[in-house]
């Protein structure tokens, strides 16, 4: 069978050898839109680390010393500092119903732009590496996890004297470096030393970026409580989880009245109650990326549009072409299934014959960085699944611009079908 389809395409190779070339066009073009694809969906379907549903973040204030309800410390009871009165509103906040738990953090809520980068070694190996302070009940207010999937663990590392915790990730460049447990972390230039106590799952900073080290350093009560903070209350993020079956469009309303006198104590009032997700909505149209993305892949959804009319209309109009030999073949006892066979293998093996070509233009391509391999690397699996789908898809095109006409032609009686010879 196969060597009767190869020479039908030899015995047409004028004809053949254009649509060939077509074929081998297509095929590079088309892996080109399918790898952008695959990747872009890759690193958006890939698990962020974190979990914002049913989070809020409460935005804190301090009243100036202009302002006639200003306490100075001589006014306050001895011990009342800013973040003393914080770590006492946190617990009103953690008792209000449907409230799971409470968090406090620098730099650390997902969607920031507030970022920090500093050097950390860790045993032998430094590098810069993104560190955020956190309160231990962090994890358990945004989901993160270690690498078994709990959240427990990373909760108690914060808890111990001078635990860390640090996403995985960190040394991956270098084989010989393996992140364990009980490892000493320095973090460089303020000589600050830690203890790893807890490894978290990867965490990124939002669905169009790839995961990056992350350490997690603790902020502890006592610190709040001594004052570090007052001043600059504004500096710690307060967020917040509550219970699925109470969050509804009207919560953040509810609570903000709710809480109104509450959340005003000594020089701190609460400004808003703003829910994480809209946090995300802001950091995504301030970055522009998804509307990059977003048009990048209108274009290529086009572009695959067309490559798709174009390989159905090239072979339709070739199958509605050759209806003479079709009616030569049923005359001579051909049935419409063999008629039908082939047809569709004469237009697959011809793909074949462009395909094996194309892989090695496409690898080249690949291995001179003309593909991301930022956010995903290039991998000899990526490739083979990114052709594989690009085989797939042009044999799909090529049976439904072949199948209809063949069908159509073999019905057709053979006296009929031998008026187009």
């Amino acid at each position: 069978m196969i060597r009767h389809l190869l020479r039908l395409i030899w015995n047409q190779r004028r004809q053949n050898g254009w649509l060939w070339a077509e074929l081998l066009l297509v095929s590079v073009f088309l892996w080109f839109l399918v790898d952008y694809l695959y990747v872009m969906g890759r690193t958006y379907t890939t698990p962020l680390g974190f979990d914002i549903e049913h989070t809020y973040q409460i935005g804190f204030g301090d009243l100036s010393d202009s302002n006639p309800d200003f306490l100075s410390k001589e006014e306050r009871a001895p011990g009342d500092t800013d973040g003393a009165l914080l770590l006492d509103l946190l617990e009103r906040i953690r008792a209000y119903p449907g409230v799971e738990e409470v968090c406090y953090s620098d730099a650390g809520i997902p969607y920031t732009q507030g970022t920090r980068f500093i050097n950390f070694q860790v045993d032998s190996l430094e590098r810069n590496c993104r560190w955020m302070k956190v309160s231990p009940d962090y994890f358990t207010v945004f989901r993160v996890r270690d690498r078994e999937g709990r959240t427990e663990p990373l909760v108690e590392a914060l808890r111990k004297p001078q635990g860390a915790v640090f996403s995985e990730g960190f040394g991956q460049d270098d084989p010989d470096f393996n992140l364990s447990l009980g490892q000493e972390i320095v973090r460089m230039f303020v000589n600050d030393h830690f203890k790893l106590n807890g490894i978290c799952q990867p965490v990124r900073r939002s669905e169009y970026e790839r995961a990056e080290p992350v350490a997690f350093l603790p902020i502890t009560a006592s610190t709040v409580a001594d004052g570090y903070y007052d001043g600059e209350m504004n500096s710690l993020e307060v967020c917040f989880r509550v219970r699925p079956e109470v969050d509804d469009t009207g919560f953040a309303a509810r609570f903000r009245k709710d809480m109104a006198k509450q959340a005003r104590i000594g020089n701190i009032y609460m400004l808003d109650v703003t829910p994480m997700s809209d946090l995300r909505t802001q950091y995504i149209r301030s970055t522009g990326v998804e509307n990059e993305v977003k048009t990048r892949v209108a274009v290529a959804c086009f572009l695959l549009v067309n490559i798709f009319l174009g390989i159905i209309g090239t072979f339709w109009f070739r199958t509605e072409y050759r209806k003479g030999e079709m009616g030569l073949r049923m005359a001579l006892g051909s049935t419409r299934r063999q008629l039908n066979s082939i047809m569709m293998g004469e237009g697959i093996l011809l793909l074949i014959l462009a395909f094996v070509p194309s892989l090695v233009i496409s690898f080249n391509i690949a291995t001179m960085d003309l593909v991301d391999s930022y956010l995903l690397p290039f991998t000899w699996l990526r490739f083979a699944i990114c052709e594989g789908i690009t085989f797939t898809l042009i044999v799909c095109m090529i049976i439904c611009g072949v199948w209809y006409p063949a069908r159509t032609t073999a019905r057709l009686e053979p006296a009929e079908a031998l008026h187009y010879e």
